[in-house]
């Protein structure tokens, strides 16, 4: 049996961090670690009530947090998830199997189905599959944008599903939106060798077209309309994110006259 270790990041999670860790012990996973960045909530008060450790350390970004914690061979495979993204029973049993078998790939993807204040998005999600599970003893990101990307093709996509449920309050969402954002523009102001903004985000500072592409799409293309309310509120979710996006871009513009 392959020896495994669940890492959760979190950075004021109070309103998400009881279901998850609640949802990863109903399988019986007992070697749970939280990564925290130094939350001034109630995050590690909820924590101390489950039977976890917690490392603090300091956030740089996703790409690092994750080198740093996939390098190491305490373990021979790693899970990683933000503390708002869960597990399905069907992913479960995949994980499992690989543990008592092990397998020939280094990275495992899922699907992620989103919900939105706890009712599911049967339609027009933009979430990408997601790299969770790892195994140990290499670096597998590099960064992209103000973001991060695989650097190994040695991936399989499992079958199940992880469930992504974010319940803070909208204006959080907003705020930490408004950090990846200020981070994209000084990438896509002053790239270096290492790092530069991919196209999309070129099209989001310099035009509004993107916000009627992606609009367009999400609505007639990925039918988000048969989502019902849902769909609407993410459609319109979405937009304000784009909307931010192509801001950005004219504010610094005004600046600069």
């Amino acid at each position: 049996m392959k020896s495994l270790q669940i890492i959760l990041l979190t950075y004021n999670e109070e309103v998400n961090i009881a279901r998850t860790l609640d949802d990863i012990t109903s399988y019986g996973f007992e070697n749970i670690v939280v990564y925290d960045s130094g939350s001034t909530d109630k995050t590690l008060e909820i924590i101390k009530n489950y039977n976890v450790k917690v490392i603090q350390h300091t956030y740089i970004d996703h790409c690092s947090t994750y080198n740093k914690i996939t390098i190491n061979l305490d373990y021979d495979y790693y899970i990683i998830l933000d503390s708002d993204t869960y597990l399905s029973a069907e992913l479960v049993s995949y994980i499992e199997n690989i543990m008592k078998y092990g397998s020939k790939y280094d990275v495992f993807k899922a699907k992620v189905d989103i919900y939105i204040e706890g009712i599911k998005l049967k339609y027009g999600s933009l979430y990408p599959d997601k790299p969770f599970l790892f195994k140990s003893g290499k670096e597998y990101f590099i960064k992209s944008g103000h973001g991060e990307e695989l650097r190994t093709k040695n991936v399989d996509t499992l079958p199940g599903r992880l469930n992504h449920d974010d319940r803070k309050e909208y204006s959080d969402v907003l705020m930490k939106q408004l950090k990846y954002i200020d981070r994209a523009y000084k990438i896509y102001l002053n790239p270096s060798k290492d790092q530069q903004s991919p196209m999309k985000d070129k099209i989001r500072f310099s035009s509004g077209l993107w916000i009627f592409i992606t609009g367009t799409y999400i609505f007639f293309i990925k039918k988000a309309f048969l989502s019902g309310r849902v769909g609407g509120l993410y459609i319109v979710n979405r937009l304000i994110v784009e909307l931010l996006y192509y801001r950005k871009g004219l504010l610094e513009k005004l600046k600069n006259k």
